[in-house]
């Protein structure tokens, strides 16, 4: 374009020159007279270099607006590409706001009158006062219908640098290698579910550990799958889509409220939508959304979703005996929660002919045994929970005739040692007997009789004790066991435990009077032991050292000392927690020695800063406590790697007595401390 610009210029410099001389020379009263006598001729400029010049010059514009064409296209492209992993995300927050208003405003729509046709700022194309679909270029003079531009005539865009600055569709695009590499890692990351680093340029960080992977995903860094962004846009333009539903398959349909309960976005509105634009809904979960599920909601929407066979109604606490009409029509349901709902003996009727009924949650309801009389028919019951319900003894005679029964919850509830008597025939895998204060020994006795398929057991508040304990010998399939009282448990009954060969996990924290485990010698197929605020040794930890299963070991306010540590350095330990113990520094170079450890907790400890460098070589480690600790530098070592609890105790809460101590003492004492140390 500079070039064009100079040759004209000399152009127009050499034909006033010309002119100029023309003049100065003076014409003949001849020649005079012939041209005033003659028509005028159109001056013609046929010099060569003009002829250069108007063929150039077609040619240059032509060129120009082909490179401006093709890099337009190409920008085109790459802003698509680099948006594709933002848009759906930028949409989701620029439209929250808007969605919420939406959701407000949708029952009033209705009332609202109609907008006025013409003259309204808001149309397309429009201006205040104009007929509707008018350009405003065609009040600027003329019938001129292109697009308004501030620089009006018929000259070329200016497209320059100098005169409006860099132009990103100017600018040189990435390479197709680049880009395919770049997006072909980014969609193999999504669809694995993978960490990966993108910066604000655009490039693609080298692999990463395992260990980084961890630690960004503790961190929350973890970049959402395809399938997830999708479902997310989806909930927006929910009502755009709403007739698109019913391509999708039961599963996503499922993943949908899903994601609506997490996302708070769950409303009545969008569940009808759904409904009407023919979604399979198969599994409704709207747990814990008690401002929508109510007995209006039960009556008006729930029998349009013909689809339904699993539905969690479970601490809604809205739903009472007039909606529980609706499941007389439901007969399809395998799966029904109505925990913590005021459905009482009147309403539980309606579910006598759900026959393929599997699962049944009632916990927390007004039943009675009068109610579980309604349940002669469902004879497929697979999982019942009846816990926090006014039943007796009397509703177990009844239940012992669901001989498909695996799972039964009947904690906090009046069923005792007869009860369970007349259960014992029943294949059950689980059962929770948690504060059922009416079991005592001859209960657990009945219990044995679940040994070949009971696997998870809770006496949690039993009155099973003592000798009582020596049944567990008939348990030996159990897997996990929550046991009676701590107070009635001591070193004992530790031995009657020894029988439970194929125990995983196992927690006594808080066993007070407990001081040794060494007895458990059979027990080697933990992978979860916890021992916390007990008293015991180092010498309990020689029985441990041979459960090599085990991932999770707390062994909070403890006696065990640094002599204990070499005895499980060999275990592949997942998360161990020695706070408040007698430990020191010392045990770091043996804690370095179990290499798979991803949690240490060694806060309120004698350590320092002397032998923290040895915690540097467990590669895995993703968390580390170190409060009430002296050891500030060391912080340093660690840097970025690792999330860290630092050295500094935990501030006391202010008391509510203003003149008492920081803990709840009188203050008198402590106060006089207080200045005395000020001095």
């Amino acid at each position: 374009m500079d070039e064009l610009r100079e040759l004209r210029r000399k152009m127009h410099e050499s034909y006033l020159e010309k002119k100029k001389q023309d003049e100065e020379s003076g014409a003949s009263s001849n020649n005079i007279v012939e041209n005033i006598t003659q028509p005028p001729q159109p001056l013609v400029f046929q010099s060569n270099q003009f002829n250069e010049v108007n063929q150039l010059i077609p040619q240059e514009n032509e060129q120009i607006e082909h490179n401006i064409q093709n890099e337009e296209e190409q920008q085109v492209h790459i802003e698509q590409q680099q948006q594709l992993n933002e848009e759906i995300e930028d949409d989701i927050s620029e439209n929250e706001d808007q969605e919420d208003e939406n959701d407000n405003n949708i029952q009033n729509e209705e009332e609202q009158p109609p907008l006025p046709i013409f003259g309204m700022p808001g149309m397309p194309g429009g201006m205040p006062g104009m007929p509707f679909g008018m350009n405003p270029n065609m009040m600027m003079g003329g019938m001129f219908h292109q697009p308004f531009q501030a620089f009006q005539g018929s000259g070329n865009q200016l497209s320059s640098k100098e005169y409006f600055g860099p132009n990103p569709s100017l600018e040189p695009e990435e390479t197709s290698e680049s880009i395919r590499q770049k997006h072909a890692v980014l969609i193999e990351s999504r669809l694995a579910n993978k960490v990966v680093i993108d910066d604000s340029k655009g490039n693609i960080s080298p692999p990463i550990s395992s260990k980084q992977e961890k630690l960004l995903q503790h961190k929350k860094l973890v970049m959402k799958s395809l399938v997830e962004m999708c479902l997310n846009k989806l909930i927006i333009d929910l009502q755009t889509n709403q007739m698109k539903l019913k391509l999708l398959s039961p599963d996503l349909i499922h993943r949908l409220i899903e994601t609506m309960n997490k996302t708070g976005k769950m409303t009545k509105t969008r569940l009808n939508q759904m409904v009407v634009g023919g979604a399979k809904i198969c599994e409704l979960n709207l747990s814990h959304q008690y401002h929508m599920v109510n007995n209006d909601f039960l009556l008006n929407s729930l029998p349009y979703m013909v689809y339904v066979t699993k539905i969690n109604f479970g601490n809604c606490g809205n739903i009472t005996d007039v909606g529980m009409e609706v499941f007389r029509k439901l007969k399809n349901l395998t799966v029904l929660d109505l925990r913590d709902n005021k459905v009482t003996d009147v309403g539980i009727r309606n579910i006598k002919n759900l026959v393929h009924l599997e699962e049944l949650y009632l916990r927390n309801t007004l039943i009675s045994d009068k109610g579980v009389a309604f349940f002669d028919a469902l004879n497929q019951l697979n999982t019942l929970d009846l816990s926090k319900t006014k039943i007796t003894d009397q509703s177990m005679l009844m239940v012992s005739g669901f001989l498909k029964l695996q799972h039964l919850f009947l904690a906090e509830t009046a069923v005792s040692d007869k009860g369970i008597q007349q259960i014992i025939k029943l294949p059950l895998m689980q059962l929770n007997l948690s504060n059922c204060v009416n079991i005592t020994n001859q209960g657990l006795f009945f219990i044995t009789y679940f040994g070949e398929t009971l696997r998870i057991l809770d006496l949690f508040q039993t009155k099973i004790f003592g000798a009582g304990l020596v049944n567990f010998k008939k348990l030996s399939k159990l897997q996990s066991i929550t046991l009676p009282g701590r107070d009635g448990f001591t070193d004992q009954s530790v031995v009657h435990l020894n029988n439970l060969v194929n125990i995983r996990k196992l927690d006594l924290n808080d066993y007070i009077h407990l001081t040794s485990i060494v007895p458990l010698t059979n027990v080697i197929n933990l992978v979860e032991l916890h021992l916390s605020n007990t008293k015991i040794t180092d010498d309990s930890l020689q029985v441990v050292k041979s459960m090599t299963l085990l991932e999770i070991l707390s062994l909070d306010r403890t006696l065990i000392t640094d002599a204990a540590i070499p005895l499980i350095s060999k275990l592949s330990l997942i998360t161990l927690s020695l706070m408040s113990t007698k430990i020191s520094g010392e045990c770091l170079k043996d804690l370095s020695g179990i290499s798979t450890l991803q949690n240490l907790n060694i806060s309120f400890n004698n350590i320092d800063d002397k032998n923290m460098e040895y915690l540097t070589q467990l590669h895995d480690l993703l968390y580390l406590d170190l409060r009430g600790t002296n050891t500030f530098k060391s912080l340093n070592i660690f840097a970025d790697k690792l999330q860290i609890r630092p050295p500094v105790v935990d501030p006391p809460t202010m008391p509510v007595n203003p003149h008492a101590g920081w803990n709840g003492g009188g203050g008198e004492e402590e106060d006089e401390e207080f200045d005395e140390n000020e001095e």
